[in-house]
């Protein structure tokens, strides 16, 4: 199984000069997010690495937008066929060739294609679809005790239903302040994507914990501090490559079904992700077209839901509210929940029988009230 490429990039290959190379610099100002440009570039490491191999001499980027594109073509080709004899999946070998064909395109070169892409392996069933049980993630927790930070993050992941990557942007201004056992979360600020959720008691005792474990090493926290920082340097980010690398080695004790094609039946993170979706749409009374809001995700079935509904945070509060004590892992706060529930109804029983007991005794009056009147007849 190929390891996670790591968030910081990898300039190390054979023959590479330490200053940067122009071609490169085209491929990476070309990449919309930083992710994304570690992603490509280093993908496109390996492919250079291997070419480096085959043929037992070494390019440097700039050089190899100077080789011929047939030949170009040709090692394209082998890589992908090279790839395919890895047993690596269709994805993966296609963001090799994206990687590939768009450090090319952006130093003006276009290479035909079509034969790379026929010599992709099948498209197979897509793996790592399923949802964690409440059971695991009680497992899972096991596996981060004494770990505060990626604690944490389990909870946060599990409470907001949000992807990995949302610590990259995350602040301490963006979560908000405490409002009916809840807090705001505000995920991807000042970007397209920004939206709003929640997390519930659970998640933000985690987080607290978190905090004054920071506060207690010496680490200043204040508005601007990241919610979850780099595990050597505060001044940055938690990165979904970091959060998945670690959560997979802490989570190995755990069953997540069987390994196919380097993937489980449960995703490491995006398997919450779906837990808290089917959770959220699965309760009785959820409006659904709110929970895709707090899932950031886009209306299929109205589209213009994306562009025009603009629902408040009270009324998101208020759909969060019928749902996220079932998003609880812990036995402590689930039974917790369990009672409140059987007490609000046990209320709710007494409160109707009351107002029975009231129409009983008002009917009983006005009958009386009759009798009276009818005897002085």
């Amino acid at each position: 199984m190929e390891k996670s490429p790591k968030f910081i990039l990898n300039n190390r290959y054979s023959g590479m000069k330490k200053t940067t190379q122009r071609s490169i610099l085209m491929m990476e100002n070309g990449c919309k997010s930083p992710y994304t440009r570690n992603e490509y570039r280093v993908r496109l490491n390996r492919f250079v690495e291997k070419l480096g191999m085959d043929s037992k001499s070494a390019f440097t980027f700039d050089e190899l937008i100077k080789i011929p594109v047939p030949q170009l073509k040709e090692w394209i080709e082998d890589y992908v066929m090279y790839r395919k004899s890895c047993g690596l999946a269709r994805s993966t070998i296609n963001n090799d060739v994206c990687a590939i064909t768009h450090f090319f395109r952006m130093n003006d070169i276009e290479i035909p294609l079509f034969k790379a892409k026929k010599f992709m392996p099948e498209q197979k069933k897509i793996r790592g679809d399923k949802p964690y049980t409440t059971e695991l993630l009680q497992q899972a927790l096991r596996g981060v005790a004494g770990y505060p930070q990626f604690n944490a993050v389990t909870h946060f992941l599990c409470a907001t239903g949000a992807r990995g990557g949302v610590t990259e942007s995350l602040k301490m201004k963006h979560i908000g302040e405490l409002k009916e056992d809840c807090k705001s979360v505000l995920c991807y600020a000042d970007t397209k994507d920004e939206y709003l959720t929640f997390i519930h008691p659970e998640a933000i005792a985690a987080l607290d914990l978190w905090l004054e474990y920071r506060k207690q090493r010496g680490d200043i926290v204040d508005k601007n501090s990241w919610v979850f920082c780099h595990t050597n340097d505060t001044s940055l980010p938690l990165h979904e490559a970091d959060i998945d690398s670690r959560l997979n080695k802490k989570f190995k004790s755990i069953d997540r079904g069987e390994l196919i094609n380097h993937r489980y039946d449960i995703a490491i993170t995006y398997g919450m992700r779906k837990r808290w979706n089917l959770i959220a749409k699965t309760t009785d009374g959820v409006n659904a077209h709110l929970a895709e809001k707090m899932f950031a995700h886009n209306s299929q079935s109205l589209k213009l839901d994306t562009f025009y509904l603009k629902p408040t945070e009270e009324q998101l509060l208020t759909e969060y509210k019928k749902f996220y004590p079932e998003l609880y892992i812990s036995e402590e706060y689930r039974l917790k929940a369990e009672l409140e529930r059987k007490n609000k109804i046990i209320i709710e029983n007494q409160e109707e029988k009351d107002r029975r007991l009231v129409n009983q005794e008002s009917r009983i009056a006005e009958l009386e009230n009759v009798l009276k009147n009818f005897t002085k007849y």
